[in-house]
């Protein structure tokens, strides 16, 4: 094969430049409905952004712009907003905030993005409409997303399915100058080369759709997310070839994991199929011949202090049960929503565990001289207001709330204190070669309090903050959770336990993700299993799970408002 630029064959490079031709047209469409609303004088963002958060949380829900698409005669499914949502609020989250809707409604043109932001801002109550010009432009807008995420799929699975493709060496293959990310000339360069007929506005256009986080280039990441196949079923329609990232599977088309560093899931191709809600263990309990007979029973009392489901009637968990329970639109959403949450917290682990592995590899880094610090008392465990000094005598500056969150995290809930080995547990790496490492340190020294270097000291202080950050996210995502209508625990626990059970393994969890397009590994899964069994007893109890997902701060937000107690009843016949 002839190879382009080094690396791609001329196939492979005529794929991906075929797709990136379908991406700018897409942008390109999308480029002429903003500058066409930016044209009507009564359209600015904050008045479009209430016509679709109807309720005025300060957020835009799947059900939000399903809602405002079924008002303009525009019907989507659930996936389709999903794709959406997580193409402009990037990551995880699954709700568009103010910031995230007026990147995506304004032109790139600086004279109409001036013009569009001067306007004054109006209300707009819960029943109106924007005027007729500007409700369809808007409604236009968002079916040319819709249109082009689907004329995206096709060109992205035949890249991906090809036998010679490799994401890594397409973005090695665009960034000849090797700097780490793509510019406007790297791709006007690859096109060239290529012997590509283009528009001479594709470059850029490919930077605006392409550029999540506004620094005139893409990264790597940037360059998966938006080359790689949404659905995880791409390898589907490949003719038996498994692509890279998704292995085959037959189940329906869910939504793709968005990891920092994706990880080879080779292994996982060979999955045992499961049927969803059911369990091949206690098959005795659910034989649909004979009709179940089911008992008044209170299902649970509110989203997150549901009682833990009963042994005594493994009947009521059949599969029969869950869909009439839950709608499968529901059961989507409460998948999507899981999902999500889990690929965040994925992403944000690898990345705290870079930062041990780094500190790990400073000599002068000695975890018993970073715990005397904090107890310097020599009492042998720290309690809250002492480890919030010490943060603070670092250099920290985090709110108490914020230094609080974190030792809870680690602390011992029954000791009401951190001992050593809880402030190890923070410290250490995952891998063993970096734990040893990082542990010998201390062991090597007889003289202790030796003053770490700056860079030490930057590191530590990073980690910490990161540390923080991270937890910070993660209550943030609970009160997206606590806020969504269609979400509760208990329809989540159940889902997430597909053994029924009445508790959630580490087998059953990492069955779970990867069904679900999430293919985490071993080490990535036991760190969430991690998160959620609080007790560590090798299972994730229903009081376990719901005190994880329930936000600390929900009563103490201004925007929260407190949601009615939730009753259910099943009545026999």
């Amino acid at each position: 094969f002839k190879r382009i630029s080094g690396m791609l064959a001329v196939e492979t490079g005529t794929r991906l430049c075929s797709l990136m031709k379908v991406m700018g047209e897409k942008e390109g469409k999308m480029e002429m409905y903003r500058k066409m609303l930016a044209e009507q004088y009564g359209f600015e963002p904050y008045a479009a952004f209430l016509r679709i958060d109807r309720d005025k949380k300060g957020n835009i829900s799947y059900s939000d712009l399903i809602n405002f698409l079924k008002d303009n005669k525009i019907y989507a499914t659930i996936n389709e907003v999903a794709q959406i949502i997580s193409e402009f609020a990037g990551g995880a989250r699954t709700r568009l905030n103010f910031k995230d809707f007026t990147k995506m409604v304004l032109s790139a043109n600086p004279a109409l993005r001036y013009i569009t932001v001067k306007r004054d801002n109006y209300d707009v109550k819960e029943y109106e409409k924007l005027s007729s010009h500007i409700e369809y432009y808007m409604a236009k807008f968002f079916e040319a997303i819709l249109e082009g995420n689907k004329s995206l799929e096709t060109p992205r699975i035949l890249l991906s399915s090809h036998f010679d493709f490799n994401i890594y060496e397409a973005f090695r293959a665009i960034d000849t100058m090797k700097t780490g990310y793509i510019t406007e000339i790297d791709l006007e360069i690859f096109l060239k080369n290529a012997g590509y007929s283009w528009n001479i506005d594709l470059p850029q256009l490919l930077i605006r759709n392409l550029d999540k986080d506004d620094d005139g280039k893409i990264s790597l990441l940037e360059f998966v997310e938006g080359m790689m196949p949404y659905f995880s079923s791409a390898s589907k329609y490949s003719s038996g070839v498994t692509s890279k990232y998704y292995p085959m599977t037959e189940k329906k088309p869910s939504h793709r994991s968005v990891l920092a560093s994706p990880a080879p899931v080779s292994s996982y191709s060979a999955m045992p199929k499961a049927k969803r809600g059911w369990s091949t263990e206690k098959k005795q309990y659910y034989d649909t011949k004979t009709p179940t007979k089911m008992k008044s029973h209170y299902l649970y009392q509110s989203p997150m202090t549901t009682p833990s489901p009963s042994k005594k009637e493994p009947e009521i968990y059949s599969e029969d049960y869950t869909k009439m329970t839950m709608s499968p639109s529901k059961i989507e959403i409460v998948q999507q929503e899981l999902i999500n949450i889990f690929n965040e917290q994925i992403r944000m682990e690898n990345g705290l565990e870079k930062l041990r592995i780094n500190l790990a590899k400073m000599d002068d880094f000695y975890l018993i001289d970073q715990f005397k610090l904090l107890d310097e008392t020599g009492k042998g465990y720290v309690t809250e207001s002492e480890f919030v000094e010490g943060i603070r005598n670092l250099g920290i500056m985090k709110s108490f709330s914020d230094i609080r969150e974190l030792y809870k995290r680690y602390s011992n809930p029954k000791e009401l204190h951190m001992r050593y080995s809880d402030f190890c547990t923070m410290m250490i790496p995952k891998d063993i070669y970096y734990a040893k490492l990082m542990s010998s340190h201390a062991a090597k020294n007889v003289v202790y309090d030796i003053e770490p270097s700056v860079s030490t000291k930057v590191e530590y202080k990073l980690f910490l903050e990161s540390l923080m950050e991270f937890e910070q996210r993660m209550t943030g995502l609970k009160e997206e959770l606590y806020l969504s209508k269609y979400f509760s625990a208990y329809d989540a626990f159940i889902n997430l336990d597909i053994y029924k059970k009445d508790s959630i393994s580490l087998k059953g969890l990492k069955q779970y993700l990867h069904s679900n397009g999430c293919y985490a590994s071993d080490e990535e899964i036991l760190g969430i299993f991690e998160r959620y069994d609080a007790n560590k007893d090798g299972r994730i109890h229903f009081t376990e799970f719901a005190n994880e997902l329930s936000p600390s701060k929900m009563y103490q937000q201004p925007f929260s408002q407190p949601k009615l107690l939730q009753f259910r009843c099943i009545i026999s016949n």
